[in-house]
């Protein structure tokens, strides 16, 4: 069995073209990898026995490579979480950021899970006039990329 960056993915393959699609473990998102010819394509007049299993080995052998070369443009387009190590898509991210300064971008349970979670402020002339609206002392709700609001 192949095995996959992302938990779920759909074979499309056939006898003239490799598919692949990959699914966002998060919002199940899809991303299709590009077609990769089969370079044998079908097979001409009345094949024996003989060349269907060569045809079909050759099959399976450029599937397989097929599969990896589409998995590998799939970990670059998904995100790896540190936390958990699935593959979301760029919506899925949230960016936070560590009393260090860092950013560390995590998927959002990782993301809910953590003790430290501020989602990102606004910074800037908006922030300024963000600020301006706000009363001194009260909290103030943040809206966080994945359109869920959260206390500060």
């Amino acid at each position: 069995m192949l095995q996959s960056c992302t938990e779920k993915y759909t074979d499309n393959s056939d006898e003239k073209m490799f598919r692949f699609i990959f699914f966002c473990d998060c919002c199940g998102a899809p991303f299709e990898a590009p077609p990769i010819p089969f370079t044998e394509g079908r097979l001409a007049g009345t094949p024996t026995d003989t060349e269907i299993e060569l045809w079909m080995l050759r099959w399976q052998k450029e599937h397989a490579q097929a599969f990896a070369r589409a998995n590998e443009e799939a970990a670059v387009h998904f995100f790896g979480c540190p936390g958990c190590g699935k593959y979301i898509c760029p919506t899925c991210v949230i960016s936070t950021r560590l009393p260090t300064g860092q950013i560390l971008d995590r998927c959002p349970d990782c993301a809910m899970r953590s003790i430290r979670y501020r989602p990102f402020q606004m910074v800037g002339p908006q922030k300024e006039a963000k600020d301006k609206e706000d009363v001194h002392g009260t909290w103030r709700k943040i809206t966080a990329p994945f359109n869920k609001t959260f206390q500060e």
